[in-house]
């Protein structure tokens, strides 16, 4: 009987992520639901909670390979979350590409940038894949 062994293929990609709930819940259109239901409280009086909740606090322990794919008008999770992120990891050496969808919201835009969003995952997958 033959073994197979497979080497895991660690790579991200995100499309409009929140990586910093402080940011998010002043920036975004939902303050009061983020506030209230999401995280609990104010970034003032639950600093640590927030920045717990923040894929942003772990941005340091991040060695994958990541995409990011966010709308220039996303109202729901502002481009600068995505922009943050990604010169953080840049600045840190890991692999990292950022696609902007032009007068995109949270809904990614017109079809064609769908298929481009579409692509882009695709094309970051087979950029790292090894047989």
């Amino acid at each position: 009987m033959k073994t197979l062994v497979c080497a895991a293929l660690l790579l991200a990609a995100a499309l409009r992520p929140v990586t910093d709930w402080t940011v998010q819940v002043l920036t975004g259109d939902g303050t009061t639901t983020h506030m209230q239901r999401w995280v609990g409280g104010t970034p003032w009086d639950n600093r640590d909670l927030y920045w717990r909740r923040s894929t942003f606090s772990t941005v340091g322990k991040v060695n994958t390979p990541t995409l990011l794919i966010t709308g220039e008008a996303d109202y729901r999770t502002p481009i600068a979350q995505t922009e943050a992120y990604y010169q953080a990891l840049k600045t840190r050496g890991i692999p990292a590409m950022m696609l902007r969808l032009p007068e995109a919201n949270h809904g990614m835009g017109r079809p064609s940038q769908w298929l481009q969003s579409n692509l882009a995952v695709i094309n970051w997958y087979n950029r790292f894949r090894k047989y």
